[in-house]
C-alpha cells in the first residue's frame, strides 16, 4: 500500500508540473497576441506605421536569437521602438524602448554609455526630465571624456527643466574640462552666452574659436553682429 501510495504521489507531481509548465506557456502565448493585438489597434491602417513595426518585429526576432547578449543589436531594436513612439505620440512605444535601453545599462552600461544616451533621450520624449537627468548623469559619470553626455544635459536643462544660466554653464565648463576643451562644446557654450545676452564673453569666445578655424565666414558673421550689439 505505501508502494503504491508513494507511485501515485510521484503521478499527482509530474502531472502537476506538466499542467503548470503547460498553463505558463499558454499564458505567455496569450500575452505576446494580446500585445500584437494592442499594437495593431494603436498603428491602425497607417502603411508608413505598419512598415516600422515590421521592421521592429525582425530586429525583436534578431534579438531573440542572440538572447539579448548583442548591444548592436539592443540599441537598434531600442531605437525602432522609440521611432514609433516619436511617430505615433504614443508613449506605450517609449516605454518599451525604455526598458530596452534599461536591459542595455543592466547588462553593458558599464561598457557602452550609448545606452544611457538613448534612455535619456526617450525619458526626455516622454517628458520625464528628471529621469532623463538621471540618465544624462550617469553617462557622464561612465564615459566623463565624451563631450555628447554634456550637451544633452545642458540641452535639457535649458529648453525643458529651465535651469538658471549658471547651473548651465558649469555643464559647459565642467564638460570642456573633462573633454580637454572639446570644440563643439565650446562652441555651445559660448553660443548660449550669445544666446542669454552676455555678450562681451561671448565675443571672446568666437574670437578664439576664428583663431582655431580662419576664414570661417560663420563665426565672422557672429563676431561683427555682437560687435555691433556692444557699441550700443
Amino acid at each position: 500500500m505505501k508502494y503504491l501510495t508513494a507511485r501515485n504521489w510521484k503521478i499527482v507531481c509530474a502531472i502537476i508540473i506538466v499542467v503548470v509548465a503547460g498553463f505558463i506557456v499558454y499564458q505567455l502565448i496569450n500575452s505576446s497576441r494580446r500585445m500584437e493585438q494592442q499594437i495593431l489597434l494603436k498603428l491602425g491602417d497607417n502603411k508608413e506605421w505598419l512598415g516600422q513595426y515590421a521592421e521592429l518585429k525582425e530586429k525583436i526576432k534578431k534579438n531573440e536569437e542572440v538572447n539579448g547578449q548583442d548591444p548592436a543589436t539592443l540599441v537598434s531594436l531600442g531605437l525602432s521602438w522609440k521611432g514609433l513612439g516619436d511617430a505615433t505620440k504614443d508613449d506605450y512605444f517609449l516605454q518599451q524602448a525604455l526598458k530596452i535601453y534599461q536591459q542595455g545599462i543592466n547588462q553593458f552600461g558599464g561598457q557602452n554609455v550609448i545606452f544611457y544616451w538613448s534612455a535619456g533621450s526617450v525619458a526626455n520624449s516622454m517628458g520625464k526630465f528628471e529621469m532623463a537627468e538621471k540618465y544624462y548623469k550617469s553617462a557622464i559619470a561612465t564615459a566623463p571624456t565624451y563631450a555628447e553626455g554634456y550637451t544633452y544635459l545642458a540641452e535639457l536643462y535649458r529648453f525643458k527643466m529651465k535651469k538658471n544660466q549658471d547651473e548651465i554653464i558649469k555643464i559647459y565648463d565642467d564638460g570642456l574640462k573633462a573633454t580637454s576643451g572639446n570644440s563643439q562644446l565650446f562652441l555651445e557654450k559660448f553660443s548660449y552666452l550669445r544666446a542669454i545676452g552676455r555678450y562681451e564673453e561671448s565675443l571672446a569666445g568666437y574670437k578664439d574659436l576664428l583663431k582655431q578655424y580662419p576664414n570661417n565666414s560663420g563665426f565672422e558673421d557672429v563676431i561683427r553682429e555682437l560687435e555691433e550689439k556692444l557699441k550700443k
